[in-house]
């Protein structure tokens, strides 16, 4: 029985049920090993959550920054869009991380939450890191209005949260519309108003 076998089957359940409604037990039988084996890799659920919930962020970072990697050579708004529209490209092509994050957000413990914050956190900086580029870029070149960055990662970290939310209530095909929509606003928002 190999640590990532046990983490991924710990997924799948930690996905389909929950945390609370996971036990020690149930990822055991699932792996096919006796309980007390999976304390040889983890002291506990929670310090087995905590990794998992970990590898899903560190999954979630290498996807963005490999957009970045790919789109260097596009203008800003371009690399912008392509941050937005990547949320819903992972999540679709990831349901059960998808359902995994979704239960996490709306059902994790708060005696774990904050060690787990820890995680999110450190993904969320390098996400941070490829729009406040993007952003400063396009204030500099003069294609977007010019306004503090900071404040316009904020704003586009708490869209991508919603965007994350909508996917849950639509089929691919609305949540894509809605998607086009929300990013028409977007660009409205950071054009340059054009001298009078």
């Amino acid at each position: 029985m190999s640590k990532q076998k046990v983490l991924d089957t710990a997924f799948e359940l930690f996905s389909r049920d929950g945390y609370t409604e996971t036990t020690l037990k149930s990822i055991a039988v699932a792996v096919g090993i006796k309980a007390p084996s999976i304390y040889a890799h983890f002291p506990n659920k929670e310090e087995l959550y905590l990794e998992v919930y970990r590898q899903s962020q560190v999954e979630y970072g290498e996807f963005f920054e490999q957009f970045a990697h790919a789109g260097a050579d596009r203008s800003p708004a371009e690399r912008l869009h392509q941050i937005l529209f990547g949320i819903g490209e992972f999540y679709l092509s990831r349901p059960a991380l998808f359902a995994f994050h979704l239960r996490h957000l709306v059902a994790t413990p708060t005696e774990i939450q904050g060690v787990v914050s820890g995680a999110f956190i450190t993904a969320e900086e390098r996400l941070r890191d490829l729009i406040h580029d993007a952003y400063t870029t396009g204030c500099a070149d003069g294609s977007f209005a010019p306004g503090n960055a900071d404040d316009f990662c904020n704003f586009f970290l708490c869209l991508m949260d919603g965007v994350f939310l909508q996917m849950r209530h639509y089929d691919a095909e609305t949540f894509m519309a809605r998607l086009n929509s929300v990013w028409s606003q977007v660009i409205t928002f950071l054009n340059p108003v054009p001298a009078s």
